[in-house]
């Protein structure tokens, strides 16, 4: 007897079902894309009549938000589920206990976002240490009186020659690492563990093992590492006192690694100089909060990867993770459930 998922596949004309859940401002170009693989349907048509469509459901692709989660309830609705493709690299918004006893397949889009997160690092780094965008505010203003006496007062720091520190040195970090070189600059990194030799010399990176003695030493410390249990908060009010007055905190990991309130208050009682954000918590931040009206934060929503580029590729990669999980193959940009969650030895 063939299997109710079975059936609905080829009345959907061969088309394998799957659950998509469309930002309102996603390109109709990509939504076409993807109906023109799978039968697509939604939470909301799901909703007009759950005891057909819910059994339909073989993947999903799932756009996470600021608030976003998905449980074991959320999983129980659609019994055969088997692969879950993420539209983003960060996963920790999972139950992956869950995942794992149903034996339903997670993808991500693996290191896809890499070197747009790095160019982001890069040109926030540039804007900030160098007043950019203040000035650009200012001589809008009054173009006349900027020149009279508002020159001066704006002058930045070199970014040149100064010192950077990354936290966690992922693919991401790397990246960092790789453009800063060009600026010269003395590249310091703490990670779980070292990367091999050969790495540190491509990037001149030098492995700093204990995390808080990186802190005094950089002009720019930028967090790239994954949330999790040990980094909720792994900056805070202790690490900013650790830092130079000069510098310059750039996030664009989790919100939460960083503690909010820390960071106002470092930043009010300039403890460090300035800060850039492309990532907050909570996400989004509410209107009129502290970090909205200073002059020397920068943040954007969440958008340090949003180029054209990498949105085509991640629609390619979504499209190439469901197949491939439904028909039994792996992918680079699959998770490793059992190993994540502690269900089988290794290093991760």
């Amino acid at each position: 007897m063939r299997m109710a998922s079975e059936l609905l596949e080829m009345h959907n004309g061969g088309k394998h079902t799957i659950l998509a859940d469309f930002p309102p401002d996603f390109p109709q170009e990509y939504v076409t894309q993807f109906g023109k693989r799978f039968n697509v349907v939604t939470r909301d048509q799901i909703n007009s009549d759950e005891s057909m469509q819910a059994e339909q459901i073989v993947g999903a692709i799932y756009f996470p938000t600021g608030a976003s989660t998905v449980s074991r309830d959320y999983l129980a609705k659609f019994p055969n589920l088997k692969v879950f493709s993420l539209f983003s690299v960060g996963y920790g918004f999972l139950d992956l206990d869950a995942f794992r006893e149903r034996g339903i397949r997670v993808f991500t889009l693996g290191d896809i976002q890499s070197e747009d997160l790095a160019d982001w690092v890069l040109g926030v780094m540039v804007m900030v240490s160098r007043r950019l965008f203040e000035v650009n505010q200012q001589y809008k203003q009054d173009t006349l009186g900027f020149y009279q006496d508002k020159l001066w007062p704006f002058l930045g720091k070199q970014v040149s020659g100064s010192t950077l520190g990354i936290v966690g040195m992922g693919s991401i970090g790397y990246q960092v690492a790789l453009k800063a070189k060009a600026f010269r600059m003395k590249i310091l990194y703490h990670n779980r563990k070292a990367r091999s030799r050969e790495d540190e010399l491509s990037v001149g990176a030098e492995f700093i093992p204990k995390f808080h003695e990186m802190l005094p030493l950089v002009d720019f410390l930028v967090v790239c590492c994954p949330l999790s249990q040990a980094t909720c908060n792994l900056i805070d009010k202790r690490e900013f006192d650790m830092m130079k007055p000069t510098a310059v905190l750039i996030n664009v990991a989790r919100g939460k690694i960083v503690n909010t309130a820390a960071l106002v208050a470092a930043l009010e009682n300039q403890t460090i100089a300035a800060a850039g954000l492309d990532v907050t918590d909570p996400e989004p931040l509410p209107n009129g909060h502290s970090l909205l009206n200073m002059p020397n934060v920068f943040i954007t929503p969440h958008v340090g990867a949003s180029t054209v580029t990498t949105r085509d590729r991640s629609v390619e990669v979504c499209i190439n993770s469901i197949l491939a999980g439904i028909d039994g193959r792996s992918t680079e940009t699959e998770l490793d459930i059992e190993l994540i969650t502690g269900n089988r030895q290794g290093d991760i």
